[in-house]
């Protein structure tokens, strides 16, 4: 049995027995430029500087109640086109081998904060044409599968909207590494671009 995996840039085609397949998957690890902010792209800020309100919000709370372990970090940023908005996002001291545990809170007004999206993996924001808000691809390890899932912002959260598990053969060394970059929280360690 014949078995070719071919990937450009959005699409996977598998061919086998003659017949072909195609799996959508968004193009992992973009530059900055391309309209694309990952962790490693953010400024984190040391956990006793973060804002009071988002202490005393029932949604953090909660996170941090079913985490079972403090912060690590915070950084600001905007996954919206919406300037008079403040989106924070918060990183867990804890990063096990399936990835880190993120909480996404917004400002809805002074002082008062809630979640947009908890976050499992390697959270990568991308900002697209047919919304103010950016979609958020994560990637995740479950066993020996890595998982991708795109997020969609949809009644004031981000809601799951596919996922999608990456054959193997795709997980090269490169992709692991950077993975395991944006986990880590690690600046860029080169600018090798894994290609898929």
């Amino acid at each position: 049995m014949s078995f070719i995996v071919k990937f450009t840039f959005a699409s996977l085609l598998f061919l086998t027995a003659g017949q072909a397949f195609a799996v959508l998957l968004p193009e992992p690890f973009h530059s900055p430029s391309s309209g694309e902010i990952t962790v490693s792209d953010l400024k984190w800020s040391d956990p006793a500087q973060l804002p009071e309100g988002i202490k005393k919000s029932s949604d953090y709370k909660k996170w941090i109640k079913d985490l079972g372990s403090p912060i690590l970090w915070f950084s600001e940023i905007n996954v919206d086109d919406n300037n008079k908005t403040q989106e924070i996002l918060i990183a867990s001291s804890f990063s096990g081998s399936g990835g880190r545990n993120f909480l996404l809170m917004t400002e809805t007004k002074k002082g008062k904060w809630r979640a947009l999206s908890q976050i499992f993996g390697a959270p990568i924001f991308i900002t697209t044409q047919s919304s103010a808000y950016a979609d958020l691809q994560t990637y995740h390890r479950s066993g020996g599968d890595m998982w991708l899932q795109v997020f969609k912002f949809k009644n004031q959260k981000y809601e799951l909207h596919t996922s999608t598990l990456v054959p193997r053969s795709l997980v090269t060394e490169c992709f692991y590494q950077r993975w395991l970059e944006l986990n880590l929280l690690r600046a860029r360690q080169s600018d090798q671009k894994c290609n898929f």
